[in-house]
């Protein structure tokens, strides 16, 4: 899927939410798109059906939470914070 926000270089691998808290995919880097990378102020995400299907194959049982409806976006961050963080490795 494609999406229209303000990415920066260290968002690749959180989780993009809906307006309830649900986790409807993961950002993608911007070089996930192969040959023709997102267009600038774009960004992709692989959808929750790919990811949860992954998980199962490599082991992991994913549970789905209980949402209710739209939460005020103060609510939403704050419940977001603390669910990525960076990642790096050296040889």
């Amino acid at each position: 899927d494609r999406l229209a926000l303000a990415v920066e270089e260290g968002d690749a691998g959180g989780p993009v939410f809906d307006t309830s808290g649900a986790v409807l995919g993961l950002l993608l880097p911007r070089s996930a798109g192969g040959d023709r990378p997102a267009p600038e102020g774009a960004a992709l995400a692989r959808d929750a059906g790919t990811i949860t299907a992954f998980l199962a194959e490599n082991g992991v049982e994913p549970r789905a939470g209980q949402f209710g409806g739209a939460m005020a976006a103060e609510d939403l961050t704050d419940r977001a914070v603390g669910m990525a963080t960076r990642v790096s490795c050296w040889n």
